[in-house]
């Protein structure tokens, strides 16, 4: 786990900036207040996305000039900063969503420690923060030349550090209970992993607590935090809610399939998908696995087992529960048989819930 404070004091000691990347609501702000905290610093904030130039510097009057005063003079809040007396951090918040003029006198401020002629005193610390440019379409990316002048430090909490965070008891028992549900996002690429910051879940807990249950629950919760994550966690919810932990069959039988299904219309692929990779390590249960994933399965779960590498090729056309056999035209010219058959992905890939790779 990194050390944020030891990385914060050695830069302090360095009189070097930082900039702290990191996405919304995962404690940017709160890790440099408990950094200066810690170490007895006076903390002065500036909300770079709301800040007109005029809130940091202001033009001097041409009376003034004539006196022989400099063209631009301290407003109030970067008069403390450069006056202080104890040491001191100065937190540019949300640096890269600042106006286009505001953005120019900040970045000189965090590379030169000086703007206007005026000096930052050597107890005064930068930390910039910013959210990452993919999360939000309001931040500015960075020039080369402040780029490569800075220390650029991430904030990503490992999931279990996320779920530490949560404040609404409810969205903490869901999540407790589904523990799979903070998987690492490189487990599952195709499941986008709780990339929401725990905020947002909190949210979600609170819209459930507030009376919002089963499809309505599953709307907001998609909307909250995405679709693939919202539903699992709207499942994780309910089922939080009702007490009651949601179990599937001892073993997958063409008798279970549609009550499995069910599972996943309820936003539980993630457990579904854990569910049938268990099933596939034994070699009898291999084809009802593939004849789920063909008749039965959401396409996130057939991609889901498709990156799992789940391997299964059929002999003849696999048949429905209806007894209906799956026939797609060949194309001219390809290689589709294996041993004989076809693999689960190649019909998987004709009924459209994968893509050929």
């Amino acid at each position: 786990m990194i050390d944020y404070n030891k990385i914060f004091a050695a830069h302090y000691r360095a009189k070097l900036p930082v900039m702290l990347w990191g996405s919304s609501g995962y404690g940017k702000s709160t890790l440099v207040a408990n950094f200066a905290k810690k170490h007895g610093m006076s903390l002065q904030v500036v909300h770079a996305q709301y800040l007109d130039p005029l809130a940091l510097f202001i033009p001097a009057t041409s009376d003034m000039r004539e006196l022989g005063y400099a063209k631009f003079y301290p407003s109030d809040l970067i008069y403390r900063i450069l006056n202080a007396t104890e040491k001191t951090v100065l937190f540019l918040d949300e640096l890269t969503r600042a106006r286009e003029d505001t953005f120019n006198i900040l970045t000189e401020l965090l590379l030169e420690r000086k703007v206007f002629g005026y000096a930052l005193p050597s107890n005064v610390m930068i930390i910039a923060a910013s959210n990452f440019a993919e999360e939000d379409s309001g931040v500015k990316d960075l020039p080369d030349a402040v780029l490569q002048r800075l220390t650029h430090i991430i904030h990503a909490p490992e999931p279990q550090e996320a779920l530490v965070k949560l404040k609404n008891p409810l969205a903490q028992r869901a999540m407790m209970n589904g523990r799979n549900l903070i998987a690492k996002a490189s487990s599952y690429p195709i499941l986008d992993r709780l990339r929401a910051s725990p905020r947002q879940v909190d949210a979600c807990g609170s819209l459930a607590e507030a009376g919002l249950i089963e499809g309505e629950l599953l709307a907001v919760c998609q909307g909250r935090i995405g679709i693939e994550a919202g539903a699992e966690f709207s499942f994780a919810l309910n089922r939080a809610m009702s007490g009651n932990r949601a179990t599937f069959p001892i073993k997958l039988e063409a008798s279970n399939m549609l009550s499995l299904a069910q599972f996943e219309e309820t936003g539980a692929v993630l457990e579904v998908v854990e569910f049938l990779r268990s099933q596939s390590s034994f070699p009898e249960r291999q084809m009802h696995v593939a004849s789920y994933l063909l008749f039965h399965a959401r396409p996130e779960t057939c991609r889901a087992m498709q990156v799992s590498r789940f391997q299964f090729v059929y002999e003849n056309p696999p048949v429905s529960s209806e007894g209906r056999p799956l026939h797609f035209q060949e194309t001219p010219g390809t290689r589709t048989t294996v041993k004989g058959g076809k693999p689960w992905q190649w019909y998987a890939t004709k009924l459209g819930k994968i893509k050929s790779r």
